[in-house]
């Protein structure tokens, strides 16, 4: 098992992250990785923590997951990307459609097993599956232009007590000391949509999670948003490999120039943590430019830059 550090967003107002596209009422399942360390560089830029000229090194400086949810001390880790087999077949057949849904697994004791290739046990998946202690809630409200209102709804995610979100950093240590402090301001600031009605506030504490370390891996999971390097597509094997593609853009909503805020981004397609890719080379991934061309724009940079972790195919 291999140590890694971790930021834990605890008593998170009600949170709505898009999904990016036009359909703007609805919640996007997953807090992104590339959405989080995009908002960090901008409150750096906004607080004057980072110079413009600092993004790309900073950005290159540390990996970071997609947020994951937790409860009290339990964590729970991905596997929308991998198949689940059950050590009895019997089971296995019961519950195809529970585990087909299945998208979190307990970190300590159940991802362990199926991260090394080994056979879950039902009764063990039945207790540990991921309780993300989030509900959705879709409320009713109005926009008002000049004499006409318009009703519309719109999607909160609402977190239980002791219940969060929380993301793993693979930074060294005077980095990390630098993402928590931004962290801590992006609490304050909020993040997603509707921060100027106390939409997506937290505050954050640091702690620890060990991941497994398989023997004899013959895959890769990704834990965040990843945007291949042009040489990483051959060793991919994407027709045997099992993955999640998502489309990325929105509004650049983190600039300081309110004029740039009413502009898309240029869309990108990366694939989404979970996805688990049949070749044991290291991923490195890149960090793209998605600024649209207008006069003066400044650059937006988007990481695809993935943590990742090996793993062993389970037997089916």
């Amino acid at each position: 098992m291999a140590d890694f550090q971790i930021i834990r967003l605890k008593d998170i107002s009600p949170l709505h992250i898009g999904t990016g596209t036009e359909n703007y009422y609805f919640a996007s399942g997953v807090l992104q990785s590339d959405t989080v360390s995009s908002a960090l560089a901008a409150v750096g830029i906004q607080t004057g923590i980072l110079e413009e000229s600092e993004i790309i090194e900073f950005l290159n400086s540390f990996k970071i997951s997609s947020a994951f949810p937790y409860c009290s001390n339990e964590y729970y880790l991905p596997i929308s990307g991998g198949k689940i087999a059950l050590d009895n077949p019997d089971y296995e057949k019961k519950y195809r459609k529970e585990l087909k849904d299945l998208k979190f697994l307990e970190a300590e004791e159940i991802f362990p097993v199926w991260a090394s290739g080994k056979k879950l046990k039902i009764k063990s998946v039945k207790d540990k599956n991921a309780q993300s202690g989030s509900k959705k809630i879709v409320a009713e409200r109005v926009t008002i232009t000049e004499n006409l209102s318009t009703p519309f709804f719109f999607e909160w995610s609402f977190f239980e007590k002791n219940c969060g979100l929380y993301f793993i950093i693979d930074c060294n240590k005077d980095v990390f000391e630098k993402v928590f402090k931004l962290f801590n301001i992006l609490g304050e600031f909020g993040i997603g949509t509707d921060k100027n009605v106390g939409g997506g506030k937290f505050e954050v504490e640091r702690s620890q999670i060990e991941l497994p370390d398989v023997k004899n891996p013959d895959a890769t999971m990704i834990l965040s948003s990843y945007i291949p390097e042009e040489n990483e597509f051959g060793s991919l094997n994407l027709q045997s490999s099992n993955y999640q593609l998502i489309k990325r853009g929105g509004y650049i909503a983190g600039s300081d120039n309110e004029t740039f805020r009413h502009l898309r981004k240029k869309p990108v397609y990366m694939f989404v943590s979970g996805s688990v890719f049949n070749t044991t080379q290291e991923l490195e991934g890149k960090i793209v430019d998605l600024a649209p061309k207008y006069k003066n724009m400044h650059s937006v940079y988007r990481s695809g830059r993935p943590l990742t972790l090996k793993i062993k195919l389970q037997q089916q």
